[in-house]
């Protein structure tokens, strides 16, 4: 719009140029047509007599308006041109701010667009900032989560040890009380020869050596019951026995026991090996030789332990 716009002015400053020019041509032609008559009426009057001074005043006039006639025309010749470059150079200045202005527009497209870029790498930027921070916060919280599980694990570890332990104390001591229970009951029950312990105990004894053996008692009717059947048991084996009883001014004993001379160790150990495989805990040791028994062997029975 602005190029079609300026070219018509430029048309119509030339256009404007040609009538200014073409008028003062025809200016010029007219004056110089009136020049000539005025010189041709006064060379004509020359001839016939010198002209008077009121015509050769007006005739001066005429040259002097003729002179001015034509330098106004040449001033609105100059004016007219300066007009013409004026009028370029206004077009040209808004061609050039045109092309200005198109070169601000596309700078502040760039520019638009650098800010837009900044933006877009502030926000990246920041969110990346935001994202590691997010990220250090997150692994701070995992490692003092990870702390505080392994101090939790090590504690619940420190209790489960002590629970074990009381658990195995526990179990420990319910295993004495059993074993103190059941010690206390074999105690308390009458002790006693079971079928299958008097048949080991007489295959073993018939089979070994044998000697006298004194069956001595100390205590009351279990302990006299059972020195009695062990008594059975020896004579049923082919060993030679003698029972009695503790003299009253004896002090009470507890267990059982087997006394034996050297010269009766043999069948000493093979009694006191099968009364132990059976079940039963006799004290053995060798005793000198008494001068009231002429057993070589003495198995005493006194009160349950």
């Amino acid at each position: 719009m602005r190029v079609l716009l300026i070219s018509a002015i430029i048309s119509l400053a030339v256009g404007g140029l040609n009538v200014a020019t073409r008028t003062m041509q025809m200016a010029m032609t007219k004056t110089n047509n009136a020049n000539a008559a005025i010189n041709n009426q006064s060379n004509a009057a020359s001839q016939a007599d010198e002209k008077p001074p009121a015509i050769s005043a007006a005739e001066k006039k005429v040259a002097e308006a003729a002179q001015r006639d034509r330098w106004v025309g040449l001033a609105a010749k100059i004016l007219l041109l300066l007009y013409v470059l004026i009028t370029a150079a206004v077009a040209a200045s808004s061609v050039w701010n045109n092309r200005t202005s198109n070169d601000l527009r596309a700078a502040e497209g760039v520019l638009n667009d650098l800010q837009k870029e900044k933006i877009r790498t502030d926000a990246a930027t920041k969110t990346e900032i935001e994202t590691q921070r997010v990220r250090e916060d997150a692994s701070a919280d995992l490692t003092k989560a990870k702390a505080d599980l392994t101090t939790e694990q090590t504690k619940l570890a420190e209790e489960q040890r002590k629970t074990a332990d009381a658990q195995r104390a526990a179990d420990e001591a319910r295993l004495a009380l059993q074993k103190h229970v059941k010690d206390v009951a074999a105690r308390q029950k009458n002790r006693h020869l079971r079928d299958e312990q008097r048949a080991r105990l007489l295959d073993t004894l018939r089979r070994g050596p044998k000697a006298k053996v004194l069956v001595f008692w100390n205590g009351d009717e279990e302990t006299r019951d059972f020195a009695e059947e062990l008594n059975s048991l020896l004579i049923d084996a082919g060993w030679q026995t003698l029972i009695t009883e503790a003299p009253n001014d004896m002090p009470q004993d507890r267990g059982m026991w087997i006394a034996y001379k050297q010269s009766a160790f043999a069948p000493a150990n093979l009694l006191h090996n099968a009364l132990t495989r059976a079940g039963f805990n006799f004290r053995f040791f060798a005793s000198s030789d008494s001068p009231i028994f002429d057993e070589t062997i003495v198995l005493g029975v006194a009160l349950r332990t």
